[in-house]
């Protein structure tokens, strides 16, 4: 619509995106939404429609936006265990969930293969629903989706230089698109251009942190919200195919030279993964991550159990020794090096 305003600087507009843009990028029958979460949401609210006294089992171990996501879409929780490689207790889950109710699975850090499970899953309960969080696995929704499951979402933000987006996928019928509008990607966007090297001459990072926090707490309520136009046409001009190769070449390195030190990663990774991060136990994590911060080095923990801690056994067993190694494409093996010198000298 045309403004009455006349006067002032011109507007920054982004070019209009074309169908063929969107099928590139896209799977057959996915809905684009602002975030991971807005996609489980919507899958939720769908689900209600068709089994509204469903149960939703949730793992053990999981970020707490999962559980907001489900109980504001109305859902009831329970939660299932996960054993000490993020593998889902079987027995446990089938024992008490049953084919009305909903399950929700988690590919943990891109490196479950949840052939066999979902296999067993439906040998047992039949026609129960089955959730893939793949948030933490891009590449897998991606590349492909062959398992017999009903419901398959991802983030784009964890995984690609993008301020917002995800996708939601359903066996039963294509999603409905969300219409509410986008209020944090703005943030987002500013926080994201301003961090670039050419750019940081123009503020400091109290300025580069407020605006991506601000946007952070904005995401936390945008469970209706529309991806932006601005994250469809930065894919679009992503290279997928190299970015995995470069994850795969760093954590190669990483799983390799964390066995020399004795290390085991959390996730037994299958050979084609492509890693989120390297997750690890370590007994002085805490000490090893204030070194590596020393070393301008910043690697996450996940997760914060917070108010869920006496329910989530899991979730709080790895809340004190867990440390994500980042091994994303901004990086090579100079780099992956750097963080491991500094590892082995706190051990």
């Amino acid at each position: 619509m045309k403004s009455d305003v006349i006067g002032g600087e011109f507007n920054l507009q982004l070019p209009e995106v074309s169908l063929d843009v969107v099928q590139r990028l896209g799977i057959d029958g996915v809905t684009w939404f602002a975030s991971g979460r807005a996609a489980l949401f919507a899958i939720v609210r769908y689900i209600l429609k068709k089994r509204p006294k469903a149960r939703f089992f949730l793992p053990d171990y999981l970020c707490s936006s999962i559980i907001d996501a489900v109980e504001i879409a109305g859902g009831r929780v329970v939660f299932y265990s996960v054993d000490s490689q993020l593998q889902c207790d079987l027995g446990g889950l089938c024992s008490e969930c049953t084919q009305d109710d909903v399950v929700l699975l988690i590919n943990y850090f891109g490196g479950i293969d949840y052939s066999l499970t979902v296999s067993e899953i439906r040998r047992r309960i039949g026609s129960v629903w089955l959730i893939l969080d793949e948030v933490q696995a891009f590449w897998e929704m991606y590349c492909r989706r062959d398992l017999d499951v009903d419901f398959v979402f991802t983030s784009f933000r964890k995984s690609l230089p993008v301020p917002d987006g995800g996708w939601g996928w359903s066996r039963h019928g294509v999603l409905e698109s969300p219409l509410g509008q986008n209020n944090f990607v703005q943030y987002k966007i500013a926080g994201g251009l301003l961090k670039q090297k050419e750019y940081r001459q123009y503020c400091g990072d109290d300025v580069i942190l407020s605006l991506l926090e601000r946007g952070e707490v904005l995401l936390q309520d945008s469970y209706e919200a529309r991806c932006s136009v601005f994250t469809k046409l930065t894919m679009s001009g992503c290279d997928f195919e190299s970015i995995a190769k470069m994850r795969q070449r760093n954590a190669d390195f990483v799983i390799q030279e964390l066995t020399r030190l004795g290390i085991r990663p959390i996730v037994n990774f299958p050979q084609n993964a492509v890693p989120l991060f390297i997750p690890i136990r370590l007994p002085n994590r805490d000490k090893v991550r204030r070194a590596l911060f020393d070393h301008h080095i910043y690697c996450p923990v996940h997760w914060q159990v917070g108010k869920y801690g006496e329910v989530l056994a899991r979730g709080k067993e790895l809340a004190g020794c867990e440390m994500s190694l980042i091994i994303d494409q901004r990086y090579d093996l100079s780099d992956m090096q750097r963080m491991l010198h500094v590892i082995e000298k706190e051990l």
